[in-house]
């Protein structure tokens, strides 16, 4: 069974790349996107397993601490196993 959980941004900054496509399966662990803050480039990574369904951002977009930056349908722990 998929759950739906939402990607919320911890960081202020630019999206500077983005590295997977609706409708990609992703790793746990897996960076997501990468965004270019005052400090440096941070990557934003994926705490679990599933399939991406949404990416609400764009590259050049700037965002803010606490929006939502994708949804992705994640497969529940013991499923993976």
């Amino acid at each position: 069974m998929l759950t739906g959980e939402k990607v919320i941004s911890p960081f202020q900054g630019e999206v500077l790349k983005i590295l997977c496509e609706p409708s990609a399966w992703i790793d746990q662990w897996e960076t997501l996107l990468l965004i270019k803050t005052e400090s440096g480039i941070e990557e934003v990574i994926m705490e679990h397993y599933g399939r991406v369904e949404q990416i609400w951002v764009s590259e050049g977009d700037y965002i803010l601490p606490g929006m939502v930056l994708a949804q992705i349908r994640c497969k529940k722990e013991e499923e993976i196993e």
